[in-house]
């Protein structure tokens, strides 16, 4: 029951242009069982093997038979002619029909005694194939459900990671601000500066690449489920939030104060 609330769900989402759509791990694996083709085919495996088992049980029971019909003749099936002689009143002919219409059936039973083992054999083959199937199944599902953890897990690993690189960048535009102050006083080099500008521009190099790599994992995820990958996110529990970058940063004046202190 649950899985088929959640499909309807994922239906009317889909049906809707526009929509966003943020699922669960838990929606994921339902969806993911329901849309994958190589799951259906082993489960309607499992059904015929089923159907085998119960066909090969009914071997052990008698196979009967039965026959009948009805019939009705223009004519009777046995005809005769009986001539009756009477004194003065001379030879009189006795026209006779008989089985003109009727009904006749049949009903006959087999009892298979010994046919050497096949009976046998033959419900062991087929409990057997329906034992092969159950586990083709369960195969099956554990595929599909870790190729779902896979696709999810790694979307959470990359928004992590986007997380932690927008950390970074607050932290390094925090500190290409003091240091074009400490440029402008004379504190410090431009080549300061650019060493700073030159990682602002590594991080955002980083930063594309993480962000291709989760349309990517997203569209497949998507593609796995079956839901239209356009506006579709997942639902995770963030991890800790990035410390805030005054807690790294040092300021221009108590690195001046530092620096003293050792000379």
């Amino acid at each position: 029951m649950m899985k088929k609330t959640v499909l309807f769900l994922l239906l009317c989402m889909a049906a809707a242009p526009g929509l966003s759509q943020t699922l669960t791990l838990d929606e994921c694996r339902a969806a993911a069982e329901e849309h994958n083709r190589t799951l259906k085919n082993s489960r309607l495996d499992l059904d015929d093997a089923l159907q085998t088992r119960r066909e090969a049980f009914t071997t052990y029971f008698p196979q009967v038979s039965a026959s009948g019909g009805v019939f009705q003749a223009q004519h009777g099936l046995v005809q005769a002619d009986f001539g009756l002689t009477i004194p003065q009143m001379g030879t009189m002919e006795m026209p006779l029909s008989l089985v003109k219409r009727g009904v006749f059936g049949g009903v006959m039973a087999v009892q298979p005694l010994f046919a050497g083992l096949k009976i046998v054999n033959g419900n062991k083959l087929a409990r057997v194939g329906e034992e092969v199937g159950a586990l083709q199944v369960r195969k099956t599902e554990a595929e599909v459900r870790e190729q779902t953890d896979t696709y999810f897990w790694q979307i959470v690993s990359l928004k992590e990671k986007l997380r932690t690189i927008e950390a970074v960048e607050r932290q390094l535009d925090e500190i290409h601000r003091h240091v074009a102050l400490s440029v402008d006083a004379g504190l410090v080099t431009t080549n300061d500066l650019l060493r700073v500008e030159l990682r602002q521009q590594e991080v955002a190099s980083n930063r594309l690449k993480v962000e291709n790599g989760l349309k990517v994992a997203r569209l497949l995820l998507a593609h796995h489920i079956g839901v239209d990958w356009q506006g579709f996110d997942i639902a995770a529990e963030n991890f800790a939030e990035p410390e805030a970058p005054g807690v790294y940063y040092v300021s221009v004046e108590e690195a001046l104060d530092r620096r003293a202190e050792y000379q």
